[in-house]
C-alpha cells in the first residue's frame, strides 16, 4: 500500500492499475492533456514522466513515490472536446489530439 493523498492509498499489487484510475478521486472534470494526451496518441516518442490534465478549477498537484499527477487551470469557455476512456478500474477523459495541440498554444 502507498498514501497518495489525505485519505487516499493505492495497492501496488493491482494489475494495470495506473495514475488515470485516480483522476475520478481527485478532479473527475479533468481530463488528461497537453504532452500527456500526445504521448497516448502517439504524436511523440516522448513519454512525460508527470500525467499532465487541466481542469475548470485550481487543483494542487499530486506527487508521490508512484503518483506524478500535475493539473492546470483551463478557463471554462476553453474547457470541451474530451472524450470518456477505460481502465480496468474507472473511466478518465482524454483531450483530442486538436486539443492537446492547442493546449501547448496556450500555455
Amino acid at each position: 500500500m502507498e498514501r497518495v493523498s489525505n485519505k487516499v492509498y493505492i495497492n501496488k499489487l493491482a494489475k494495470a492499475f495506473g495514475q488515470r484510475d485516480l483522476l475520478q478521486v481527485f478532479r473527475p472534470d479533468s481530463y488528461i492533456s497537453l504532452e500527456s494526451a500526445l504521448a497516448e496518441y502517439g504524436v511523440t516518442s516522448q513519454i512525460p514522466r508527470a500525467l499532465t490534465c487541466v481542469s475548470p478549477k485550481y487543483v494542487r498537484n499530486i506527487n508521490s513515490k508512484t503518483v506524478n499527477i500535475s493539473f492546470r487551470k483551463l478557463k471554462k469557455d476553453l474547457y470541451w472536446g474530451y472524450s470518456p476512456k477505460k481502465t480496468r478500474y474507472g473511466i478518465y477523459n482524454l483531450a483530442p489530439t486538436r486539443e492537446g495541440f492547442a493546449g501547448l498554444d496556450i500555455f
